[in-house]
């Protein structure tokens, strides 16, 4: 799929210095305002050189072609005729709010001009597929990046994947490939869309976390060619992962038993080994500081604490907050990379194998964080098969986890068959877990507590079926009074010893 993008497009009547260019295996090509949206395929860059280097002619130049720079993946290099330009220059670029890339210099320094635009990346250029189904709805800007990450395709066909909560859209797409020695059908890719600075941060998380630490089986891979960006919005692709089911939906049926032990001691054995082997002061961190950057109790909604109230709440999230923050005290926890939102969405599961999602919030923290993460979004979650007239025999199970029970220690095995027997299997299969991260009992509760705080502060999950989407607002609610009742005995315990 590579297209030689070593062009640079140059603009302007001043006579440049081929040399430094063709060193760098990049062709000069000059060319008009008009001409530039017909030659953008093929180039790095545009280059503005006029002479007597006119303001008024570099100015013309960025407003003409910003947006094609930004939807292409073009770089400027402007050359100016002395240092005080320069500073008109970049007064310039800030005054038109360029986003693409801008080098600015004076022509004896046109190695420096052309060394830029050589390192810069312009990713993959403008394509024309079909996109199907012809139903389906996309954003403007959607549809440009769509046509420069498959822009090698004569059609793709798209299956929206839902997405978390911070992408603009997920997408598994099927290509038509256009020329391929191989044959026109490869395996389905993801796409998904986000701000840049998010999807940049995700490709960074890949490189320094996923690559190294999770093996290559149980995640999907980036295809970097592919993955694009233009003013405003990125793309991400990668290999989707065939055959995989969520992980609440084989939880449910029964099927691949000892998954989540699979899930913490396999598929993120990378991550979680580290602390042993880290250095001891570069690890140690205040879990005072992770709880609160965790919870941010003040942005639960008015709305979620008035029915938590309704279903037994005495306190303040924020005032629970700062509880459990005073409960905690001075305590370090030695650190390791960890997911960052390992909630059951971000699970899928393949035979006996975990496949990992989304690294988009991958960073240090407490053992601790990943289960309680997933133990969250298991119990106080909500999916389609879900029951909304279960709520009080959900309300028991839920009981039966945290009403008196040691965090870190299992629950019974004795439960019967029953709507969350399943559930029950879960939770006693991460609690195991626990009982290896090397972690006191008050961790294990601590680390929780902020979890069910940050889940109430979340988007409850919405339905078709209005009474579903309330079945998730009132166990979003539960959750802050399950934090209460974890919190209130953190503090009774600390206040006996």
């Amino acid at each position: 799929m590579d297209i030689e993008r070593s062009s640079v497009l140059q603009l302007g009547s001043a006579e440049v210095d081929v040399k430094p260019f063709a060193e760098r295996l990049l062709k000069l090509v000059p060319c008009t305002v008009d001409q530039v949206a017909g030659q953008a395929n093929s180039a790095c860059g545009i280059l503005i050189a006029e002479k007597g280097a006119r303001v008024g002619f570099i100015r013309s130049c960025f407003e003409a072609l910003r947006d094609i720079a930004d939807d292409t993946g073009l770089a400027f290099a402007v050359f100016v005729s002395s240092p005080a330009e320069v500073k008109v220059v970049e007064r310039l670029v800030a005054e038109l709010a360029l986003k693409s890339p801008v080098e600015i210099r004076l022509p004896a320094d046109t190695g420096h001009a052309a060394g830029f635009l050589e390192r810069w990346k312009p990713g993959p250029p403008m394509g024309n597929p079909t996109i199907l189904p012809s139903g389906l709805v996309l954003k403007p800007r959607t549809e440009v990046l769509l046509r420069r990450s498959f822009h090698d395709c004569d059609r793709i066909y798209l299956e929206p994947l839902g997405g978390g909560k911070d992408a603009a859209g997920v997408f598994c797409v099927h290509a038509w490939l256009r020329k391929s020695i191989v044959g026109p059908r490869p395996l389905p890719f993801f796409i998904k869309f986000s701000e840049p600075d998010k999807i940049q941060s995700e490709r960074h998380n890949y490189g320094y976390y996923a690559d190294f630490y999770i093996p290559f089986y149980l995640r999907p891979n980036l295809v970097a060619a592919r993955c694009a960006q233009i003013k405003g919005l990125a793309s991400l692709v990668g290999n989707f992962v065939e055959d995989a089911v969520p992980l609440r939906v084989t939880l449910r049926a029964g099927q691949s038993p000892g998954i989540i032990f699979s899930l913490f001691e396999i598929s993120l054995r990378g991550f979680r080994s580290q602390p042993a082997h880290g250095p001891t002061l570069t690890w140690d961190s205040p879990l005072q500081d992770f709880v609160r950057d965790r919870a941010w109790a003040s942005n639960v909604q008015d709305e979620t604490i008035q029915l938590a109230r309704s279903l037994g709440l005495n306190s303040a999230p924020t005032d629970l907050q700062t509880s459990l923050c005073n409960a905690i005290g001075s305590a370090s926890r030695k650190c390791s990379p960890y997911h960052g939102d390992l909630h059951a969405g971000n699970v899928m599961v393949r035979g006996k194998d975990a496949i990992l999602i989304d690294f988009s919030a991958v960073k240090n923290g407490p053992l601790t964080a990943d289960p309680a993460t997933l133990e969250v979004s298991l119990v106080f979650g909500t999916d389609e098969d879900d029951n909304p007239a279960e709520f009080e025999e959900w309300r028991k199970a839920v009981g039966e986890f945290y009403d008196g029970v040691p965090i870190h220690e299992p629950p019974s095995l004795g439960i019967g068959p029953g709507p969350f027997a399943w559930l029950y299997r879960a939770v006693r299969e991460i609690r195991h877990v626990l009982l290896g991260s090397d972690c006191k009992q008050e961790e294990a509760a601590e680390v929780l507590a902020a979890y069910l705080l940050r889940f109430a502060r979340l988007s409850a999950d919405k339905f078709d079926d209005k009474d579903l989407s309330e079945l998730a607002r009132k166990r979003q609610a539960y959750a802050l009074v399950v934090a209460e009742r974890i919190i209130t005995s953190l503090v009774a315990r600390q206040s006996t010893k």
